[in-house]
Formats: structure tokens, sequence, C-alpha cells
């Protein structure tokens, strides 16, 4: 093959493997608008990198005691966001369309099942393998 063709096929394969990464990664997901009643509201997906309320994909978002904190449809808004929250954690945050002020943050688990497997910091759930941190694995034992 020709350095023309090379270099070509490179520069497709880099294409290709950014292109995955964004698809792949919660922090390329864009916002949607939403609506209830007559206010409209951002809904962002992605997960919580650190807390001071709430950090998403390096947006700091705003949480106060306004702030409706759900997690498996049970209302945690009363605890402060590192208790309700998980650094990792995928969420659903809904805040106003000219602020970063949270209104809503939700959290479902993104897989669940029987655990078939268990070895040193994985699980294996439903066919697939999921590898967890020292304090998440000592609630699976």
């Amino acid at each position: 093959m020709s350095p023309k063709g090379q270099t070509a096929r490179l520069l497709i394969g880099v294409l290709l493997l950014t292109l995955a990464s964004f698809t792949f990664s919660t922090c390329g997901v864009p916002a949607s608008i939403w609506q209830a009643g007559s206010q409209r509201y951002r809904r962002q997906y992605g997960a919580i990198t650190s807390f001071g309320s709430v950090e998403m994909c390096g947006v700091h978002y705003l949480t106060d005691n306004n702030t409706l904190k759900m997690s498996h449809g049970v209302d945690h808004s009363s605890e402060m966001d590192r208790v309700a929250f998980r650094v990792g954690m995928v969420v659903t945050l809904h805040h106003g369309l000219n602020d970063n002020n949270a209104i809503q943050i939700e959290y479902q688990n993104n897989l669940q099942g029987p655990i078939a497997a268990k070895n040193s910091n994985t699980l294996t759930v439903l066919g697939q393998t999921v590898v967890v941190s020292d304090a998440d694995f000592a609630r699976f034992t």
C-alpha cells in the first residue's frame, strides 16, 4: 500500500475512533428541553464527576433546599448531595434554561439483575462484567 493510502487509512481510523468516543461519552449527549406547565427547562444526562453542589461533565450545577433529589423513585431531597448520590452515578438533571440551578436530579440503576459471578473487584450481571471499587464491592459480599 502506498504511503498516501496508509495516511488516508490512518486518518479514517482516527476519525472513527473520535466519533465512537463522542457516541459513548455521556458528556456528549446534548441537553434536551422539556416543559412542565408553562415552565421550560433543560434536561442533562451524564455522570456526576464531583460535588460542591453537583458537577457533571465539567459543568457545576447549583443545588439547594428546593432541588428535588430522586433515587430509585425515593425522595432524598433532605439529604446532602454526597449522601444521596455518588461520584460516577449517571443521572438526569433538570435545570433552568438560562442558568445552572438544579431543579431535579434523578438516578436509576443502569444495570440490574442477578449476580452470576464475583471476583476480586468485578461482578458479572446478565453477562456484563462490571468493575467496582473496593467500597462498592463490600456491599455485594
